[in-house]
């Protein structure tokens, strides 16, 4: 699972939130890339809890007008789409 588009394009996004979203993508690629299943599990949540995170700063950041609240709602979508995605990618594990 990658992003499936870039996020807050030509925003000046928050280091934090990158680097939170760079860690979800790295985790998710890793438990893919993974042939231990409880290895691949414990990975899979690591990224979509990085996300869940990122998603929060992408709204703190939104209230205090650091992003645009076009932004943190994209982050918040990939959120629940990856969410969704890593559910089903778990029960099949």
């Amino acid at each position: 699972m990658a992003l499936s588009q870039p996020l807050c394009p030509g925003e000046n996004v928050p280091a934090a939130l990158v680097q939170r979203l760079n860690k979800a993508q790295q985790l998710v690629a890793q438990a893919a890339g993974t042939s231990g299943k409880k290895k691949a599990k414990r990975l899979m949540r690591k990224g979509i809890k990085a996300l869940k995170q990122a998603a929060g700063i992408a709204a703190r950041a939104a209230k205090r007008g650091t992003v645009s609240p076009s932004c943190a709602a994209s982050v918040a979508a990939e959120f629940g789409n990856a969410k969704t995605g890593a559910n089903q990618w778990l029960r099949t594990r």
